[in-house]
């Protein structure tokens, strides 16, 4: 499928594509209490405003919205016509390919996004061309190689083509970091918060028959609840451009 069909507004609302959102916005707190926890991570790793930050596939922009607050210059962008028009109800405007981003960046962030890539590689070679020596690279995705992803199979949540076309580990991953020319890797697990709903939303598309229940709890005030989901299998990987 040509992916500027599949990220349509079909994927962020309707919960009709699989790997999708029944309302991506809907959780917008939720989305932007885990852009703080990415933030706080980059902090760790040494980076700090003022400085220009970059995100790669930055959806309806509220990460880099709660960058700009602490002070970074921010650029990024989508593929998606659909995300780019929701960043700019935030007065950020989104490319539509990393070649249309101007260098260099202290940081570049892609957060969940190497995954749905036809070539990841090249997107992220792309992106370290961006980074000044010394800069900071971090990227966000799931690990296949967990317990919990090989126990679960096909029936693990990441699986969920056609838009999640790649699974790494955690040892690939740091494989293709070091391709890039990035130094000093550290790997960890990272949790991140969910709603009820979106749990709801995701699983009533692969599993029809609990669609009707599950539709009711995405809608009650109980799928507004949030969870922090925290099995381990997503993990956030930091590195310098040597």
């Amino acid at each position: 499928m040509d992916p500027l069909n599949l990220y349509s507004v079909d994927y962020f609302v309707g919960g009709t594509v699989a790997g999708g959102y029944v309302d991506y916005g809907v959780d917008e707190p939720l989305h932007r209490r885990n852009a703080v926890d990415r933030l706080r991570r980059v902090a760790d790793a040494g980076l700090e405003p003022p400085g220009r930050l970059v995100e790669i596939g930055a959806g309806y922009a509220f990460f880099l919205d709660e960058a700009r607050r602490l002070g970074w210059e921010i650029a990024g962008t989508d593929i998606s016509s659909y995300a780019r028009a929701r960043a700019a109800q935030l007065h950020i405007d989104l490319a539509a390919e990393l070649v249309e981003v101007p260098g260099p960046a202290d940081v570049l962030a892609a957060f969940q996004v190497l995954e749905h890539i036809v070539d990841p590689f090249a997107a992220l070679a792309s992106g370290v061309e961006l980074v000044r020596r010394g800069g900071l690279v971090i990227v966000e995705t799931w690990d296949r190689g967990h317990w919990m992803a090989r126990a679960l199979g096909r029936r693990w949540q990441q699986v969920s083509p056609p838009a999640v076309i790649h699974l790494f580990t955690a040892a690939g991953v740091e494989h293709l970091a070091a391709r890039v020319g990035l130094v000093d890797v550290v790997i960890r697990a990272t949790p991140k918060y969910v709603s009820l709903g979106a749990v709801a939303g995701q699983v009533a598309t692969d599993r029809p028959r609990l669609k009707p229940p599950l539709e009711r709890l995405r809608s009650s005030k109980l799928g507004r609840r949030s969870i922090k989901y925290g099995f381990g299998d997503l993990v956030t990987l930091t590195a310098h451009k040597a």
